[in-house]
């Protein structure tokens, strides 16, 4: 880790802080093409941001798996009854 890659601009390189904002932007599908090369070009110094994208990529995916199962029977209808109260 180099000081210039960490909370400040050098450049085109970005720092953490930026880099940790546009990973979201990424993950959203909201980050244009020059950005998503400047997160990768960061990301591949930077251990951790890298473990971050790694983090985020892994919760996201196990999200996604989580979302396509359907919950229990009792548990739908528990959350009916619930909603209905409101």
């Amino acid at each position: 880790m180099n000081n210039n890659s960490h909370d400040h601009k050098n450049g085109d390189e970005i720092g953490c802080l930026d880099a940790i904002e546009w990973l979201y932007a990424w993950l959203d599908g909201e980050l244009d093409e020059q950005s998503v090369s400047q997160l990768e070009q960061h990301i591949s110094h930077c251990r951790s941001c890298f473990s971050r994208r790694q983090m985020e990529l892994e919760l996201t995916a196990r999200v996604e798996k989580s979302s396509k199962s359907r919950a229990p029977g009792i548990l739908q209808d528990r959350l009916r009854k619930l909603m209905d109260e409101f």
